[in-house]
């Protein structure tokens, strides 16, 4: 008689059941737990899967493990225990970061936005809805008690919202999981257009800044300089923030866009297909390997200086002696 094991892993939204965390987790972002959360918001009801049916007819991919097998494979860690049942449920209008309620998604998303800084990238090339990507946030912050950025994991769903909060990481990046969520094809489209070139020695960013080389920069300035000679400079407009005042991902654009400027264009153009978290492993990586060929070189230099001294001093002596006399 086979053996039969009671899973604690379970959607309520679909009410299907599963053996593992990544079952479950796959599921969150197949299409039949995606439509049913469509029909939930929208109050159309939801669609069921027949006993009979197991969790493969989901679209996942299932497998079935031994258990040494599955005992061997878990991860304490990271295969954290999550039931449905327990975590609040996902509601449009709330913030998945504090407590604040709005009246629609829309407003909710843009006080996302404002207060906590969290914007959805590409939202012309989601494959779901806006919602159904918050409702996954939603999934991991309060299912897992995961920072959606880093992956820190806290107790209670209030320390990993402290931890986000405290952080800024209230955002998260284009990692492999996110991507389910996005047309790849239109992805990579964005990534071609997003370092278009102006000129030879210009690059756009995503932003719409302009990144220009130092020669162009340096010479372009001199004439407004002796132009604002003769202009009173205009009066800031009062409560605007500062023209320069960048966000934490501003910045770590102008440094990527920076190195990227100092390639040639071969280099550059070698860049362009792979995406802004590669960009920055390989931008990383080559200057880790010029600091290290920096380092070796100047301690190459030192060991010549003392060589050079040491002959000199050496040579030097007989002479001293000689002019002591």
């Amino acid at each position: 008689m086979p053996l039969t094991t009671t899973s604690t892993l379970s959607c309520s939204t679909c009410q299907v059941s599963f053996e593992t965390v990544q079952e479950q987790r796959q599921h969150a972002k197949s299409d039949l737990h995606i439509e049913n959360l469509r029909r939930k918001v929208a109050d159309l009801g939801i669609n069921t899967l027949p006993p009979s049916d197991t969790y493969q007819a989901s679209g996942s991919h299932h497998r079935s493990q031994s258990p040494n097998d599955k005992s061997s494979e878990s991860d304490p860690e990271s295969d954290r225990e999550v039931n449905q049942d327990d975590m609040p449920e996902f509601v449009p209008e709330n913030c998945i970061f504090c407590s604040h309620q709005a009246s629609d998604i829309n407003e909710n998303l843009a006080h996302m936005k404002t207060t906590h800084s969290l914007t959805i990238p590409f939202q012309d090339n989601l494959v779901v809805e806006p919602a159904t990507l918050i409702w996954y946030l939603h999934f991991v912050i309060f299912g897992y008690h995961e920072c959606i950025l880093c992956g820190t994991r806290r107790r209670t769903v209030e320390g990993v919202q402290q931890h986000m909060l405290d952080k800024g990481h209230c955002r998260f990046e284009m990692s492999d999981e996110m991507m389910e969520f996005y047309d790849v094809e239109g992805l990579n489209s964005h990534s071609t257009q997003d370092l278009v070139r102006p000129d030879e020695d210009s690059i756009r960013l995503p932003s719409g800044k302009i990144l220009s080389h130092r020669s162009q920069t340096a010479s372009s300035t001199r004439p407004r300089i002796t132009q604002s000679t003769s202009t009173e400079e205009p009066a800031a407009i009062p409560g605007a923030p500062p023209s320069d005042a960048l966000t934490n991902r501003g910045r770590k654009e102008t440094a990527m866009a920076t190195q990227l400027s100092r390639l040639s264009i071969k280099d550059q153009q070698s860049l362009i297909h792979l995406s802004a978290p590669q960009q920055r492993s390989l931008l990383a990586q080559r200057k880790k390997e010029l600091e290290t060929a920096r380092r070796s070189e100047r301690r190459m230099r030192i060991k010549m200086d003392r060589h050079s001294n040491k002959a000199t001093v050496e040579h030097g002596r007989p002479w001293q002696s000689y002019l002591s006399i």
